[in-house]
């Protein structure tokens, strides 16, 4: 208390108003620091979950249309209609590419890298062994060929593809859920912190 009295008013203020402005620096430092953790993982939810997510749809969406072509073609036995078709099927080959490609370049957990590494592995061999030489077929209107590859090496390959994309989507779903509870977790201790204050 002997302090207290020594001191001035002047002093006093001094005190008072550095130690409010301190503070204010220590909220208005932990405010930024908790909006830029939750940008950054607004950015990893839309750049490596959201992003991913669409392409390894489109990936899915895009083999499922293969085979419905492929599928139509042999059934219609129709050789303008076959054309057509397979140049449906080429288009969507690439489109396969392009995504996977885009996919592929995205940031990755150690668990994704290990199921996309064994999806791509499944998704060439489906295509090596089963699109592809349906789609040959009916180029040279071998359209019984085409049936054969269609109800054996195309229907026995296209679960293990389908299986790895549905991996690797639900992956994406669980690891944005995890970055929004981790932002959630920070926000809801900063907002106690700054409280405190």
């Amino acid at each position: 208390m002997a302090i207290l009295k020594t001191l001035t008013l002047r002093t006093a203020l001094f005190a008072g108003f550095g130690t409010t402005f301190v503070t204010l620096l220590l909220v208005a430092a932990a405010g930024l620091f908790a909006q830029q953790r939750n940008l950054d993982g607004i950015t990893t939810m839309f750049r490596d979950r959201a992003v991913p997510l669409a392409q390894l749809s489109t990936v899915q969406y895009v083999l499922t249309r293969s085979r419905l072509v492929l599928m139509d073609a042999a059934e219609r036995r129709d050789d303008a209609h076959t054309a057509k078709r397979l140049e449906q099927f080429a288009g969507y080959q690439k489109t396969i590419d392009a995504e996977w490609k885009a996919y592929a370049a995205t940031q990755m957990t150690p668990e994704e890298a290990k199921l996309a590494e064994t999806t791509v592995a499944a998704l060439k061999r489906f295509r090596d062994e089963a699109l592809l030489p349906t789609a040959e077929a009916l180029r040279a209107k071998r359209y019984e060929e085409a049936r054969r590859l269609l109800v054996g090496p195309v229907s026995r390959l296209n679960p293990a593809v389908a299986e790895g994309t549905e991996a690797l989507v639900a992956l994406q779903v669980r690891v944005a859920r995890d970055e929004f509870d981790a932002a959630t977790a920070l926000g809801t201790r900063m907002r106690a912190t700054t409280l405190g204050l």
